[in-house]
């Protein structure tokens, strides 16, 4: 719980000032805790920055985990969940999705994780060669951080319309390289 409470404080500050403006100390005062219950939980700001981020987007990656329910085809019942997920959350995602540092870029990260979680759950499915399941899992990932870019943009996009164009995407084009 206080680790949770140390996150939203960081997100809170995080949309009224710039990340180098942020103190551990000054993070710790919105919790009213002391720096040492900070070092508990996080190594660094930029440890704090990106559990935050890897925090509050657990659930599209859960979301995108279970999406395959075979090679041909994506569940739309776990894609809109994750896709209501993000529109629900939009400021958040926003403001994270350009958060960057010198020692990290969130974006890149994100990828990376979308990538490995993809991969494994192709790998359990499909027979095709590690290289083509690697290179999917790199495509869906691109994907996937594109779409949810461009759909923080439309503001008068639904989820159900993002859902059909993923799953369009998926089942007409990437699908077909596994």
């Amino acid at each position: 719980m206080t680790e949770k409470k140390i996150i939203q404080a960081f997100l809170d500050l995080l949309q009224q000032k710039d990340y180098s403006q942020i103190s551990i100390s000054e993070i710790m005062r919105h919790v009213h805790l002391t720096r040492t219950y900070f070092y508990q939980f996080f190594d660094s700001k930029a440890d704090l920055a990106r559990e935050s981020f890897f925090v509050f987007v657990a659930d599209i990656l859960e979301y995108l985990a279970n999406a395959f329910i075979n090679q041909n085809k994506v569940d739309n019942r776990n894609t809109l969940a994750g896709v209501n997920f993000f529109l629900n959350h939009a400021d958040q995602m926003r403001l994270l999705l350009s958060f960057q540092t010198p020692n990290f870029n969130l974006v890149n990260e994100f990828q990376e994780r979308i990538k490995a979680i993809i991969k494994k759950q192709v790998q359990t499915s499909s027979k095709a060669p590690a290289n083509r399941i690697d290179y999917f899992a790199e495509l869906f990932a691109v994907s996937t951080l594109t779409t949810i870019s461009w759909a923080l943009n439309q503001p008068n996009i639904t989820a159900t319309e993002i859902v059909e164009l993923i799953d369009t995407c998926i089942s007409d084009g990437l699908i077909k390289i596994i």
